[in-house]
């Protein structure tokens, strides 16, 4: 009885299961059917509603066709005001132009007038000009008045001449004897004597200051220009440094490299030309260095462009590359804090370098690396990277005051 009442019961709940599928699928069968009539519903309404738009359009289009007669007669009106309006121009034209030829030709009878009466009166002038000519004539007793008058001007001309010629001469006379006698005074004074050995000694100072001048002038241009080729070398050198010292430490794929340029000002010249640029030469030249920073074919300037952590690590390489070039003999290398404002990243690129550049000068005497720093794990990274075998570890005892620890390397994990 219960192995039946069991196998019913399967059964049943089989049966069970069937029908809720199929209550499923009329589920969703109907709701199917339910979107599909909706969404025929919705494109009746759209079409519906362009029904209606086109009604709306004939409607407003029957009032415009209606308007059209009446819009008709008006333009017809206009036109023909237009045009009466264009006659009357032509007319009020026609009699403008007939008042503005009568006026021109009043204005042609009047300045004929005035110029017969200016006329006349230049004829009665030149009458009685010409009588009083024939008197002067008949006085001179036919003699050529112009000779006349062209043998004065150059009589008078040339009694001119002659009067500055005579005052010119008298002050120059005048002024070579009073210059004479000083002269003659000058020479029987102390001053003079002895002035031609004197003068010779002059001029031979004189000459050999001029050629020591144009020596040291050559030995100067040859320092500066030795001077400009070892700063050249040396900032060549410096970029090369921080370049390869980047690649190794940076991790980040914004920025291939930085390097330093300097851009050299001139002192602006005063008119003196070449003589002054050659006078001031180099102490007069200064440079400003700026840090740049290239990725591919561009470059552009750091500041104010870069991360904090960016520009610590760029000053921290630029200064190891300084030490580089130019303390060849002093082997002390200081850092205080290097890590500052570096990720994590970075960090262990400084590391791996500063490894590195000990490997590159174990071998030489004098050297020595201070590092100040508060991260152990940077400490810990140099530890693994065996750079060193024992470290100084700084820290306060119960009573608040600092003890100075050497410490085994190999221990700082423990610490």
């Amino acid at each position: 009885a219960a192995q039946r009442a069991r196998t019913t019961a399967d059964a049943t709940g089989t049966r069970a299961k069937q029908l809720r599928d199929e209550r499923q699928e009329l589920t969703a069968a109907f709701r199917r059917e339910v979107e599909q009539r909706d969404a025929e519903v919705r494109v009746l309404q759209r079409e519906v509603d362009s029904l209606t738009e086109l009604e709306r359009i004939i409607e407003v289009m029957r009032g415009r066709v209606e308007n059209a007669d009446v819009l008709k007669a008006q333009v017809k009106a206009a036109d023909e005001a237009v045009s009466k309006a264009e006659r009357e121009l032509e007319g009020l034209r026609a009699r403008l132009e007939t008042e503005e030829e009568r006026k021109r030709k009043r204005e042609a009878v009047r300045e004929s007038l005035h110029a017969n009466l200016r006329l006349k009166s230049l004829d009665a002038e030149a009458q009685a000009h010409e009588a009083e000519l024939e008197r002067l004539k008949a006085e001179l007793g036919g003699r050529d008045i112009e000779a006349l008058r062209r043998s004065v001007d150059t009589a008078r001309m040339q009694s001119m001449e002659l009067q500055k010629r005579r005052a010119f001469s008298e002050g120059s006379l005048a002024q070579t004897r009073d210059a004479v006698r000083a002269l003659a005074a000058d020479l029987q004074s102390p001053l003079y004597l002895g002035v031609e050995q004197r003068h010779r000694e002059a001029v031979i100072k004189h000459e050999s200051a001029a050629y020591a001048a144009k020596d040291l002038g050559r030995y100067h241009a040859a320092l500066d220009k030795a001077l400009m080729k070892y700063h050249a070398m040396k900032m060549a050198e410096i970029n090369k440094t921080i370049k390869e010292l980047w690649r190794k430490v940076y991790r980040g794929r914004d920025i291939d490299y930085v390097a330093i340029r300097s851009d050299a000002d001139e002192p602006p010249e005063d008119g003196s030309g070449t003589a002054v640029a050659e006078t001031v030469g180099r102490a007069g030249r200064s440079y400003n260095y700026r840090v740049v920073m290239v990725c591919g074919d561009a470059e552009m300037e750091m500041r104010g462009r870069c991360s904090a952590g960016q520009r610590v690590l760029a000053s921290l390489i630029i200064r190891l590359a300084l030490a580089d070039s130019f303390c060849v003999h002093c082997g002390v290398l200081a850092l205080d804090e290097p890590t500052t404002n570096l990720d994590a990243a970075n960090i262990s690129g400084l590391a791996e370098a500063l490894a590195a550049l000990i490997e590159q000068r174990r071998g030489r005497s004098r050297f020595q690396l201070i590092l100040i720093t508060h991260d152990e794990d940077f400490v810990n990274h140099l530890s693994r990277l065996q750079v060193c075998d024992w470290y100084y570890h700084i820290h306060k005892d119960e009573s608040g005051c600092s003890k100075i620890e050497r410490r085994d390397m190999r221990l700082l994990g423990g610490v």
